[in-house]
């Protein structure tokens, strides 16, 4: 639901990625949004929504409208206590911005 919901928000875009990675878990825990304090983190500088309302449950379709609402036209987001999402126009800058984050 939440991928879905992304493609209906944000037509333009051709791939969401998200996961529950170790590290990123771990980051999203902490409830925060992430600084640009390193080179890497540059490229996310006012680009990346932290999503601080997860209720548990992501096949519910309001979850996922929400998600998208709160990611609005940026290129990531933190879920908090969940994990991340990016989302782009092709596989290859998804996918990028995901391992970059």
């Amino acid at each position: 639901m939440i991928h879905h919901a992304v493609h209906t928000a944000r037509p333009e875009i051709n791939c969401v990625a998200h996961s529950h990675s170790i590290y990123g878990r771990a980051f999203c825990s902490l409830g925060i949004n992430l600084d640009t304090i390193t080179q890497d983190s540059c490229a996310f500088y006012d680009d990346i929504a932290l999503y601080s309302s997860f209720r548990g449950i992501v096949l519910a379709a309001d979850e996922g409208i929400a998600i998208a609402k709160a990611l609005g036209q940026k290129k990531a987001a933190l879920l908090q206590n969940h994990g991340l999402l990016t989302c782009g126009r092709t596989i290859e800058s998804t996918i990028f911005w995901f391992m970059s984050l």
